[in-house]
């Protein structure tokens, strides 16, 4: 099993679903502060915005693993 590979693949899935549907994740934030730590997550209007920066933040790091299957390049 090459785990880096394959978290590398999980984070590119969850970056598409932050650029995708960041108010729809924001939504879900706020029913879990509620539901867990008994707190109003009431987020800004550019909340939006940077759910979808940190979507490609995730992108670029689950990129990084998938290509050099790790943290540095190997070199082999």
């Amino acid at each position: 099993m090459d785990l880096p590979r394959i978290t590398g693949v999980l984070l590119i899935l969850a970056g598409v679903a932050h650029l995708a549907v960041p108010t729809r994740l924001l939504d879900i934030a706020a029913r879990v502060y509620h539901a867990v730590l008994k707190v109003e997550f009431d987020p800004l209007p550019e909340a939006s915005n940077r759910v979808q920066v940190l979507g490609v933040g995730l992108i670029a790091a689950g990129a990084h693993l998938l290509y050099y299957g790790g943290l540095l390049p190997s070199s082999e």
